[in-house]
């Protein structure tokens, strides 16, 4: 009986203890405090990246157009459609005011543009690597470039600043259906081309179905007047329908043609190509190509250097060669022809050429 009793009281004494432990623990906390406690992280998550702060955080990186605009990014590639005058100029501003690089770019019109009231600024080549301008048989119109007194040698090359749609070619281009119409143009000391200024570096430039048409190419011809305090200007030469001057590069043509264009400059005056420094430019680098009512004036007869023989030297029809030897027969077995092609001494208005005065000097005739 006392053994049971003893059992009993010691059950008793541990249900004590162990009803006091858990009143302990449950009277420092208070009942709300665990609740409080769990709601505390899911405050901080929700609170930490709140709407506002996500949309911010963002905006510190470069956006999409700073990318694409800054020339030490990688360059723009891809397909650019063009329709009006407005959005050809916005583009152009991209590599002008911009520096953006463009590689591996189908510039694609898609309708004629217009640029009558503009003065058009030439694109600098340097920022085109591997483009296309596909105008898709649509018509660049009333393109005009003004005259400047300002000195823009291209320090890069130590050549006279180009003037044309494409300052400076200097990476590989390709021209498809694309033409110029009522293009006019007022150059000094510069080497001016309705598509191209000048080419340089290892350019492939590429013309298919690319046509000009009604231009005017006033590169200056005052050779005794050449002072600005005196009203005069310097003188342009390396002046012609699509390119001025070949300094290093290949260029070529296919179904391509020059149409009723006037152009006046020192000398270096054609079709096509003004002067070909490279010798890349042959007649095999024309096929099927046309040079209709076309006017060369050239003001190098006012050169004390001058002597009768040397219109050949800086009037051709489709380019002018670096031998300055006459190349005009070289191009009928390619189905290139001309008609209507003058070349006029600026002192003397009634001594007009015709491609037919040169058709037979060869360099050792006029090197007796």
């Amino acid at each position: 009986m006392k053994r049971q009793l003893s059992l009993i009281l010691a059950a008793l004494l541990c249900l004590s203890i162990l009803a006091a432990m858990v009143a302990c623990d449950n009277g420092d906390k208070p009942a709300d405090t665990t609740a409080a406690e769990t709601d505390a992280p899911t405050e901080q998550v929700t609170e930490a990246p709140t709407t506002e702060e996500t949309t911010e955080a963002p905006t510190e990186e470069p956006t999409t157009e700073e990318v694409t605009t800054n020339n030490t990014s990688a360059p723009v590639e891809g397909a650019i459609n063009i329709g009006t005058a407005e959005e050809l100029i916005a583009w152009a501003n991209t590599i002008i005011e911009e520096g953006t690089d463009y590689f591996e770019v189908t510039v694609n019109f898609t309708s004629d543009i217009d640029l009558a009231g503009y003065n058009w600024i030439p694109i600098d080549g340097a920022f085109l690597d591997c483009v296309t301008f596909e105008g898709n048989g649509h018509t660049i119109k009333n393109m005009t470039i003004a005259g400047t007194d300002e000195p823009l040698e291209d320090a890069a090359h130590f050549y006279p600043y180009g003037f044309g749609f494409i300052q400076n070619a200097e990476y590989d281009l390709e021209f498809k259906n694309l033409n110029f119409d009522s293009v006019k143009i007022e150059a000094w000391e510069r080497h001016v081309g309705v598509f191209v200024g000048n080419m340089y570096g290892n350019a492939w430039v590429t013309f298919e179905n690319c046509h000009v048409s009604n231009v005017e190419l006033n590169g200056w011809l005052d050779y005794t007047n050449q002072d600005p305090a005196n009203g005069g200007h310097p003188i342009s030469f390396r002046v012609a329908g699509f390119i001025g001057g070949v300094f290093a590069g290949t260029p070529e043509f296919t179904n391509c043609t020059v149409k009723n264009a006037k152009m006046s400059g020192f000398h270096n005056l054609a079709g096509f190509v003004g002067y070909d420094a490279s010798g890349n430019v042959s007649a095999d680098s024309f096929t099927n190509c046309h040079v209709e009512n076309v006017e060369m004036t050239f003001s190098y007869c006012q050169s004390d250097s001058y002597t009768a023989d040397m219109p050949r030297k800086f009037v051709s029809v489709f380019f002018n060669a670096n031998d300055w030897v006459d190349n005009i027969d070289d191009f009928d077995e390619s189905g290139n022809t001309f008609k209507d092609i003058y070349f006029i001494d600026y002192t003397d208005p009634d001594a007009v050429h015709t491609p037919e005065d040169f058709r037979s000097w060869t360099y050792e005739e006029a090197h007796p």
